[in-house]
């Protein structure tokens, strides 16, 4: 059939605090009808193979009914907007249609908890639902028990589980990062305080109150003990700190101005770590199924370590009012 979508499922790494984090995203592909080979628009699978007479291959009936019901249907023409509100209040995006042009996966956001899940309509009017739940008993199961459990269902079923597992994945990592961002600039704003600073501190003002330190903590100023040496090399870890996060801000700032004289002209590279998956495929959604249900896994592990670091970071943050020791 002509110009499928290939989903793709987010690359997580988790990375330590103040090392670059890769950005998390889907990338949507459309297949060329006629060689298969996956283009980033459906203008572009239409286009990319013509016939000799330089007649261009028509798309098939189910998309030509859902433009078409796009165009003339307000519920369909909603879901290409992105976004419809559902009944109680929730907000309804379509992820795959019939040949009808209407939605047979929708994700049901509610707005006001922000909790999701992904439906199934099926052929016979029944639903199947993915939510937390659902997804958190099928990463909690033995290998051989999520095989079975994935036998069970449709490949149409299968395609809205893959979907769901894939938004929990990004929901997780959003949070992830999110905490890491406020990890990083507690520790900041106390290698800051340490050195009597505010974050708003010049580099050389930095490099001033560290000679300073320096000299009143150096160690053979200070008895030449084992503590009076970790002392002084937590101080110059902390000052390494800051001075990194003085040459990251360059670097961006140097990295904006280049962006800027270039423009636009250069399109950025595609991670080629990124996992696509052929949701027309049923073992390339299986092998994407396992793949990011370990990742689940993986980023609930890193959670509960970065959950204990944070609640430690915000009790050594001083209250307001409070003066430096």
């Amino acid at each position: 059939q002509a110009s499928q979508p290939s989903e793709a499922e987010p690359e997580i790494n988790l990375v330590p605090a103040g090392a670059p984090r890769p950005q998390v995203r889907e990338i949507v592909r459309y297949r060329c009808p006629n060689c298969g080979e996956l283009v980033a628009t459906v203008e572009e699978a239409l286009m990319h193979c013509s016939n000799r007479d330089g007649t261009i291959s028509s798309p098939s009936s189910e998309a030509r009914a859902a433009r078409g019901a796009g165009r003339t249907n307000g519920a369909a023409a909603a879901a290409a907007a992105g976004e419809a509100e559902a009944g109680d209040g929730l907000q309804e995006q379509p992820i795959a249609f019939d040949g009808m042009g209407r939605p047979t996966i929708v994700r049901q956001v509610d707005p006001s908890t922000g909790s999701g899940r992904t439906i199934v309509r099926n052929e016979d009017g029944s639903r199947q639902t993915f939510d937390q739940e659902s997804v958190a008993s099928l990463a909690n199961q033995t290998a051989e028990d999520a095989s079975k459990a994935l036998l069970e269902l449709s490949s149409h079923q299968l395609r809205g589980l893959v979907h769901e597992v894939g938004q929990r994945l990004l929901e997780g990592s959003r949070l992830y990062h999110h905490r890491m961002t406020e990890l990083e600039g507690i520790g900041e704003q106390l290698n800051y305080d340490f050195f009597g600073l505010t974050a708003d501190a010049t580099e050389s003002q930095l490099d001033n109150a560290y000679r300073k330190l320096a000299r009143k903590m150096h160690p053979d100023k200070n008895g030449g003990t084992e503590y009076a040496k970790q002392r002084f090399q937590q101080m110059k870890e902390r000052y390494e700190a800051l001075k990194k996060r003085h040459e990251s801000k360059k670097e961006k700032v140097e990295d904006e101005d280049e962006e800027g004289e270039a423009g636009k002209e250069e399109k950025p590279e595609e991670d080629p770590s990124s996992i696509q998956y052929d949701p027309n495929d049923r073992e390339s959604m299986e092998k994407t199924l396992s793949k990011m249900l370990g990742q689940l896994k993986n980023i609930e592990i890193q959670m509960q370590v970065l959950i204990t670091e944070l609640e430690r970071a915000r009790r050594l943050v001083p209250s307001s009012g409070a003066t430096r020791p």
